[in-house]
């Protein structure tokens, strides 16, 4: 399917008075072509912005359990409980 450069439709008046609001003092046309093509790359930015979430929590899993074995070892080395005790107690507390 071909599509033409040059695209024509209607809006309906609620949607021109928000479009006229968008485009202030400059070209409603304009505004528009903008909005368009905002709403075509979106899909875009958003598989972006899930990677990025996606690699920061696998980054917060691996912080968490970093921390997990670090106050095991701690509490251990200390004297201050059993390794066993020590794992139960940052399994209920470090991992959700």
């Amino acid at each position: 399917m071909k599509i033409e450069e040059k695209l024509t439709f209607r809006l309906d008046p609620q949607s021109s008075q928000l479009l006229a609001k968008r485009a202030g003092e400059g070209s409603p046309h304009l505004a528009a072509r903008d909005l368009l093509i905002q709403a075509l790359n979106e899909p875009l930015l958003t598989t972006l912005i899930e990677g990025r979430l996606d690699e920061t929590n696998r980054l917060i899993r691996e912080l968490r359990q970093d921390l997990s074995t670090t106050l095991q070892l701690t509490l251990v080395l200390l004297g201050r409980t059993t390794p066993e005790e020590a794992k139960r107690w940052a399994d209920k507390h470090l991992h959700p």
